[in-house]
């Protein structure tokens, strides 16, 4: 299937989780790509992943020798130099 969504693959995925079968051998019994499958699973189970897709905006600043970033939604503070 092209251009799947992630609500259309949650129908595969509950499919697939009521099926009892590896999911090697439930793409092989359905035809479902088996890299696309742990694709949209991921998409599917990691809390990490944004939901939006597109640019986060950053500020950045240089602060005692320690570079800040910052988002919206947290900072993340770390030394300059050879880390970048």
């Amino acid at each position: 299937m092209k251009n799947m969504t992630l609500e259309q693959f949650k129908q595969t995925y509950e499919d697939w989780k009521l099926s009892g079968l590896s999911v090697r051998d439930y793409c092989n019994n359905t035809g479902f790509d088996e890299g696309k499958f742990y694709y949209w699973r991921r998409k599917l189970t990691d809390p990490a992943l944004p939901d939006a897709q597109g640019f986060v905006p950053v500020r950045m600043n240089n602060l005692n020798g320690k570079l800040n970033i910052t988002t919206a939604s947290k900072e993340i503070e770390t030394k300059s130099g050879s880390e970048w």
